[in-house]
């Protein structure tokens, strides 16, 4: 799928190396807010998909309206302490749930890590020769991500 709105996002086959593993693809350069990212993108994959406008969203999560709709374009930070406000109302399959969490850290980190993540990801899932090296040094980035998460930076 291939859609435009602000970023280029590409849903591909999760067999098939992408920008990020699971399969969201986001054009960094073609951003119009800070925080416009792969979390952005399947929000509004998984909104389009519900047939969910942001105002349906705020009332079924409970959060005003204007905090959604800073989230989803990207305007904020998304909320990563309460991530699973979103679980239910976009009906995440357990795949996206962790996608959701793991594509929220962008926006936590610096922009170098966060690239390093990507590109590590991409020779992951492509296959490449050093993935035991790559794949170590991946999880010790997500760890470093992970007590940042729960730190509630």
């Amino acid at each position: 799928m291939t859609s435009s709105v602000h970023c280029t996002v590409r849903k591909v086959n999760t067999e098939v190396a992408s920008q990020l593993a699971w399969g969201y693809a986001v054009d960094v350069n073609a951003r119009k807010h800070k925080y416009e990212g792969a979390w952005c993108q399947l929000v509004k994959f998984a909104m389009a998909r519900a047939g969910m406008s942001q105002q349906r969203l705020a009332a079924e999560t409970g959060e005003a309206l204007s905090n959604i709709n800073q989230w989803v374009n990207g305007k904020a930070k998304p909320p990563i302490d309460r991530l699973e406000i979103f679980d239910v109302p976009l009906r995440f399959t357990a795949q996206e749930r962790e996608q959701s969490r793991w594509y929220a850290l962008e926006a936590y980190c610096h922009e170098e890590v966060w690239k390093r993540l990507q590109e590590l990801e991409r020779l992951v899932a492509a296959g490449e020769s050093e993935r035991d090296a790559l794949a170590a040094e991946l999880a010790r980035l997500r760890d470093q991500l992970g007590g940042l998460a729960a730190s509630g930076a």
